[in-house]
C-alpha cells in the first residue's frame, strides 16, 4: 500500500527525526575523532519538505554553496547531500589547515571537503542502516560549487526525478568556538521513501 508521505503520523516524524538525530551524532562523533578537533552539533527540528521547497529553507535557489554529494545505495536509493555556505566551507578548511586564505578550489581543501563529507555521510548512513536493518552503502563524494538551485536541479536529472521530498536538517557545528552553519539533505526515490516508512511502522508494530 503507498503511503500518504504528506500526512506522516506524529510518531513516524517523530521516529524520522530520531534517526536523523542518532545518524548525525555518531557522524560528528567519528569526524571529531578523524580530525582531532573537538566538535559540536546543534540539530532543529527535521523537515520533511517537497524537493520544490528546499532552496527557501537553505537561503534561496540562487545562493552559492559548496555542494558535497554522496549517493546511497542498496536497500534504499538516494542522495546525501551537505551544502555549506561558502564562508562556512573556508572556515572547516581554515580551522583544520591553518591557511588565513583559502581556495576551496585547490586539491587540497577539495580533497579535505570530500572527506569530510565521506566521514559525515558515511556514519550518517550507517547509522540508518542499523536502525532500520537494512543494507547500504555510499559513494566517493564530490563536491560542487554551485546556485543551490542548480545543485538540486542536478540530482533530480540523476535520479531521472524520482524524488519528491527530502529530510532536511538545519545544522550548526561548533569547533573552536567558530560556529559553522550548514544543512544536511537526505533524498529518497518514492519507493525508497515509502520503503524507510514501511520499516519503521514494522519495527514498532504500528503499521498503518
Amino acid at each position: 500500500m503507498t503511503k500518504d508521505i504528506d500526512h506522516l503520523t506524529e510518531f513516524q516524524y517523530g521516529a524520522l527525526e530520531e534517526i536523523g538525530n542518532i545518524g548525525m551524532e555518531n557522524a560528528v562523533t567519528s569526524l571529531s575523532k578523524m580530525l582531532n578537533h573537538d566538535i559540536k552539533v546543534n540539530i532543529p527540528k527535521l523537515n520533511l519538505e517537497k524537493i520544490e521547497n528546499v532552496p527557501q529553507h537553505v537561503g534561496g535557489a540562487e545562493t552559492i554553496v559548496l555542494g558535497l554529494l554522496v549517493r546511497m545505495e542498496g536497500d534504499l536509493q538516494g542522495y546525501v547531500v551537505m551544502l555549506f555556505p561558502i564562508d562556512s566551507a573556508k572556515t572547516i578548511c581554515q580551522i583544520i589547515t591553518g591557511e588565513e586564505d583559502v581556495d576551496l578550489t585547490d586539491d587540497m581543501n577539495s580533497s579535505l571537503m570530500n572527506e569530510i563529507a565521506n566521514i559525515l555521510a558515511g556514519t550518517y548512513v550507517r547509522s540508518l542502516a542499523d536502525f532500520l536493518k537494512v543494507s547500504l552503502t555510499i559513494s566517493t563524494p564530490y563536491s560542487i560549487h554551485d546556485m543551490t538551485g542548480a545543485i538540486l536541479d542536478q540530482i533530480l536529472v540523476e535520479m531521472s526525478q524520482q524524488v519528491e521530498h527530502s529530510l532536511l536538517l538545519d545544522t550548526e557545528f561548533i569547533v573552536e568556538d567558530n560556529r559553522i552553519n550548514g544543512s544536511i539533505l537526505t533524498l529518497y526515490d518514492t519507493q525508497s521513501l515509502e520503503l524507510l516508512i514501511q520499516r519503521i511502522d514494522e519495527m514498532t508494530g504500528s503499521g498503518v
